[in-house]
């Protein structure tokens, strides 16, 4: 995990072991670490916030057709949400902008 990137990580609250036994099989090791370490927060000066993928699930059952099987992760500053798909790859949902694109194959960045 590149703790670089958490640098500045701001907590406000701890993952809940429900969130983490509901998720544990559907999320990245990496990102279950950072549940465990950090908790819900913001990082990157406030830029990507850590959720409860519980949270904004109906946002993406409603609204990313393609893929049910994403879990919401991030949530951007600007509104986009991040979700992890399969269990390994990272896509952004561009809500203002009507468009979702993949970032990454694998959660190594973090």
């Amino acid at each position: 995990m590149n703790t670089v990137a958490l640098q500045d990580f701001q907590s406000y609250a701890k993952v809940n072991d429900n969130v983490i036994n509901k998720f544990k099989n559907k999320i990245s090791k990496t990102l279950l670490k950072i549940w465990q370490n950090y908790g819900l927060g913001t990082f990157m000066n406030g830029y990507i916030k850590v959720i409860n993928p519980d949270d904004y699930q109906s946002i993406i059952d409603n609204t990313y057709f393609p893929y049910k099987d994403a879990v919401p992760i991030f949530v951007t500053a600007f509104g986009d949400i991040i979700t992890l798909e399969s269990g390994e790859y990272i896509s952004i949902m561009y809500f203002r902008y009507g468009k979702c694109e993949l970032m990454l194959k694998d959660f190594d960045f973090f």
